[in-house]
């Protein structure tokens, strides 16, 4: 389990592994995260973390390229700045 604080805020990530995939899923703002390893590249030994948000309505990556960051933390502040760039309705 990894906890993160958001504005003074604690929020747990759930750690779950499937098809030797590691996987962290958490809620934050009514969105549900899940955090992934990257595959290897063959171009660099190399391997980041990438994140998905969503929400009954939309649903969005860390960035184009998948790439979210080197470090779990670095893929989850990625979606959480994003996450707090959607606008409220």
């Amino acid at each position: 389990m990894i906890t993160r604080k958001v504005n003074g805020k604690s929020f747990r990530f759930r750690h779950i592994t499937t098809d030797e995939k590691r996987e962290f899923c958490g809620n934050y703002k009514g969105f549900e995260i899940h955090v992934y390893p990257e595959d290897w590249d063959d171009e660099d030994d190399e391997r980041g973390f990438y994140a998905r948000a969503f929400n009954s309505e939309i649903s969005f990556g860390t960035a184009v390229d998948g790439h979210g960051g080197d470090t779990i933390d670095e893929a989850i502040w990625e979606c959480i700045d994003n996450i707090n760039f959607v606008p409220s309705v």
